[in-house]
């Protein structure tokens, strides 16, 4: 269950192809230099338990392009993933826990733990894309 920020009706994701890829990319102006750096990152992970009990989790550490296929077979209960890339070398590391508890928390210890939103960032966004220029986000009315 969970592989990036998808998500369905359902615990688990539905037979299909996903594809995951981090594609906004911070203003060029801030870097001064193409290719701007991305400004979100992909964190495939997904939990399942073991044949013992315990649960297991894997995390892949790739910053390509990949697609996911999942296969669910809902007469054997038995879910099978499939990964391409388009290139990188992959850091695959697989964490075990008596729960999904302890495998998530196993997981932060990798990734780290989720951050507090502050308070001031709650309220109403005014998107980057559109502005030239600090003056003409002033100028709206």
């Amino acid at each position: 269950m969970g592989l990036a920020e998808r998500t369905s009706n359902d615990v688990f994701l539905p037979t299909g192809v996903y594809s995951l890829w981090t594609r906004d990319a911070a203003n060029p102006i801030e870097g001064g230099e193409l290719p701007a750096s991305n400004l979100y990152g992909v964190h495939p992970f997904y939990m399942a338990p073991a044949t013992d009990g315990t649960w297991y989790g894997v995390y892949t550490n790739l910053a390509h392009a990949q697609d996911w296929w999942v296969t669910n077979d809902n007469t054997t209960g038995i879910t099978n993933l499939t990964t391409i890339a388009t290139g990188g070398i992959a850091d695959i590391t697989v964490v075990f826990g008596a729960d999904p508890n302890e495998v998530t928390q196993e997981y932060h210890k990798i990734v780290g733990t989720p951050v507090l939103t502050p308070m001031w960032a709650l309220g109403w966004h005014q998107c980057k894309w559109g502005y030239k220029n600090t003056q003409e986000l002033m100028d709206v009315k």
